[in-house]
């Protein structure tokens, strides 16, 4: 069965975590950077990525985050062991085969990887890649399941508040499809 079917609607948020959420909301400021990086170099670092690893499984995507989180990272001059976190969005609808077919939306849910600034700082973006690949892997139709039950049970409003401070989030692009 399919976990929709089982849902006890409306889902009930409570109330503390909407005002809570409100209040972030209005104080919440983010430095936005748009960058534009040809068809060719991002071919080049996927096929360098790929390569390194010996695979083929590196997408452009994985590629090209993996660069740009290194490359903010080390710029920022951080302390090496500060834990660093990357978050993406995942795309839910090759995951859940049996989505409804009137729901419209997008199907996504927010995920990390994690890594000491160090690490991020020594490795090469392929090596990066491999472990944003790995943990994309992992994000099966089971996975998705078991965590949309877990929100039903106990809703839960993410904000800056329950990010962490040393964080890149990436978001969509008209040009780049960034759903994992």
């Amino acid at each position: 069965m399919l976990v929709f079917d089982s849902i006890n609607y409306p889902i009930r948020i409570p109330q503390t975590l909407v005002k809570q959420f409100h209040v972030e909301l209005i104080l919440l400021h983010l430095k936005e950077r748009v960058f534009h990086f040809s068809k060719q170099s991002i071919a080049r670092l996927k096929a360098k990525a790929n390569v390194e690893v010996g695979t083929n499984n590196i997408s452009y995507y994985q590629a090209l985050l993996s660069y740009l989180w290194r490359s903010a990272i080390r710029n920022k001059k951080l302390d090496p062991n500060k834990e660093m976190s990357c978050y993406m969005l995942i795309g839910a609808r090759p995951r859940l085969h049996k989505l409804p077919n009137q729901y419209f939306k997008n199907a996504v849910k927010l995920e990390s990887i994690t890594m000491k600034a160090k690490k991020l700082m020594e490795q090469r973006v392929s090596g990066i890649a491999r472990e944003i690949n790995r943990m994309i892997a992992t994000q099966t139709e089971e996975e998705f399941k078991k965590d949309l039950e877990s929100w039903i049970a106990s809703p839960k409003l993410s904000t800056m508040n329950t990010v962490m401070s040393n964080v890149m989030v990436t978001s969509s692009s008209s040009w780049f499809n960034v759903y994992c």
